[in-house]
């Protein structure tokens, strides 16, 4: 993982970007990455989620999470899961 950024450009949704390698010696054929995003007293208010299929082994995705929270209800994020097969 790296480069993990919010972009809180659109006041309609909440955008997390990054890239994300694939470390193994084999193509991914469905990968997706999700957070989960929290107000100011900690509770959450909701997930960005982004996925892309055939990652080949020690390719490298550009991801943007999106959740549909208006940015202004977001107070921290955090990555929940990195799941693939």
């Amino acid at each position: 993982m790296a480069d993990e950024a919010e972009d809180t450009s659109n006041q309609f949704a909440y955008k997390i970007t990054g890239t994300l390698t694939n470390n193994t010696d084999k193509e991914k054929s469905y990968i997706q990455i999700e957070y989960v995003l929290s107000d100011a007293d900690g509770t959450q208010v909701g997930t960005a989620l982004a996925n892309t299929n055939h990652l080949k082994a020690g390719g490298s995705w550009k991801f943007e999470a999106l959740g549909t929270v208006s940015p202004d209800q977001v107070a921290s994020w955090e990555r929940s899961d990195v799941s693939g097969f």
